[in-house]
């Protein structure tokens, strides 16, 4: 949903965000171009399909963000 390469951003976001949405936002910390990258991430899904159907619910301040599934 959200991508930065700042910890506390990643984390910051969420509290910002959390009362535009239902479903558990967490992040995770992986690696993108040799440097860490931390990503929220929102909703459990079973597969990409289902995840990308959400984005047509999101409030548009989240699909604004460049948000990803």
């Amino acid at each position: 949903m959200f991508g930065r390469r700042s910890k506390a951003e990643a984390f910051n976001y969420i509290p910002q965000q959390q009362h535009l949405l239902i479903d558990p936002v967490s992040y995770v910390k992986s690696e993108y171009r040799g440097r860490d990258w931390y990503v929220v991430l929102y909703g459990n899904y079973q597969n990409a399909g289902e995840s990308q159907a959400i984005m047509s619910v999101l409030p548009p301040v989240l699909r604004r963000n460049g948000t990803r599934m």
